[in-house]
């Protein structure tokens, strides 16, 4: 009786700490913001990882890219430029429209008029656009060029805010996109229904786009690519 009961106690002490385990992941979740996606064309995206940066907006922010499907010697991959990329007009994603990740308000336009040449690191500010929603979610695209909006607009999704640039804290042409709510960072997922290059703006009706959704996700980092 007594080893049958030692043993009943050692698989209730394992239990327990699996379920302490548990407790503690779950409270260490990341919640997790859908948005429409940026652009119409084909792109890829590159996380920052949980703590790599510290402030709303760079916190769980992702940087993403245009890619074409370049041919060369009867093979194709996926590409960002053409030619050896020196130039900003290499960039497959350079002036290319920008879309509203939301129904929401522009809360903060910024500009920064001179452009970076690609492989070289700019220097702050970026300009930008931060969108506010009206459960007080700010959502940051940074490193636009051309802006169409204005303090005070109201914009829905996938309407065309900006043009892809090259400014600020950045290497080559792309996009930044950070959120956060009450100061808290919140890791950026795409609706895939707004993917795809037969996915025009025009064609998000007012009765079908995309309002902020929210929820808690265990996945840290991730790459996305649309189809």
């Amino acid at each position: 009786m007594f080893n049958s009961g030692l043993r009943w106690s050692q698989g209730s002490i394992a239990i327990l700490t699996l379920a302490c385990w548990v407790t503690m992941a779950s409270s260490d979740e990341i919640e997790a913001i859908l948005i429409h996606a940026p652009f119409i064309e084909t792109f890829s995206c590159t996380e920052h990882y949980a703590g790599q940066f510290k402030y709303p907006g760079d916190a769980l922010g992702t940087d993403c890219a245009i890619g074409r499907l370049v041919e060369e010697s009867g093979r194709k991959w996926l590409r960002q430029h053409e030619n050896n990329g020196l130039n900003n007009e290499d960039w497959f994603g350079w002036r290319a429209n920008i879309l509203a990740p939301c129904n929401c308000t522009i809360e903060k336009v910024r500009l920064n008029l001179e452009s970076t040449l690609p492989g070289i690191l700019g220097k702050p500010p970026s300009s930008s656009i931060t969108f506010k929603s009206e459960d007080g979610t700010h959502i940051l695209f940074a490193h636009i060029a051309d802006p169409l909006v204005e303090v005070g607009d109201e914009v829905r999704a996938g309407q065309v805010v900006a043009s892809v640039g090259n400014n600020g804290y950045s290497r080559q042409p792309h996009l930044h996109i950070g959120a956060w709510r009450a100061g808290v960072p919140l890791q950026i997922r795409f609706d895939q229904k707004t993917m795809g290059p037969n996915i025009k703006p025009e064609e998000v009706q007012p009765n079908k786009a995309l309002h902020l959704q929210t929820t808690s996700v265990t996945i840290l980092a991730y790459a996305t690519i649309a189809p």
